[in-house]
């Protein structure tokens, strides 16, 4: 009976191991959880203001681009289009896509507007796509659960500008 009685005070001191196991690792599961999120959100805070121009060549880059876009959007700027960086994705592919960060917001909300409207482009018979620059989390939910391509100025519009993190919005939209 005493043998029985210190198997089961080890058996229930094995139970009690696991299960505070069991939640330390749920707690730090949602703490990486939280994490993700707001590293994601950042990211994505980040690239706000920057466009990516896909299909120009290598010797096009940054020296004509604030020609280049007004040219091929036809959109005119007041005040006039500022860059605040230039520079092209670090990619083995070529071309690579130029990633600008434009310095008013207004500008980039204009150019995703003219791009849903009026796109495909071509410059000098090449054909040139304009989009976001938000993270790939985001682009993959922007697409499953909202139905949404992350250059639609209704996605850009209804989050960026409403501060919403889109990791909310998966959440709110799966439950």
């Amino acid at each position: 009976m005493l043998h029985c009685s210190h198997r089961l005070d080890s058996t229930d001191k094995r139970l009690d191991d696991l299960d505070l196991k069991v939640t330390q690792a749920t707690t730090w599961s949602t703490e990486l959880w939280n994490n993700q999120k707001k590293l994601t959100d950042l990211e994505d805070r980040r690239g706000k203001n920057n466009i990516k121009i896909f299909g120009t060549s290598e010797a096009e880059y940054a020296k004509k681009l604030q020609t280049f876009l007004p040219g091929v959007t036809e959109l005119t700027f007041t005040p006039p289009l500022e860059f605040q960086r230039v520079h092209q994705k670090a990619s083995c592919t070529a071309p690579r896509p130029i990633i600008a960060n434009i310095l008013r917001f207004q500008h980039v909300r204009a150019i995703l507007s003219e791009v849903r409207h009026h796109s495909p482009y071509t410059y000098k018979d090449h054909r040139v796509t304009i989009s976001t620059d938000f993270s790939y989390e985001t682009y993959v939910i922007w697409k499953k659960v909202l139905g949404l391509t992350p250059c639609s100025p209704e996605a850009l519009f209804t989050f960026c500008l409403a501060g919403a993190s889109v990791y909310d919005c998966h959440c709110k939209w799966l439950h």
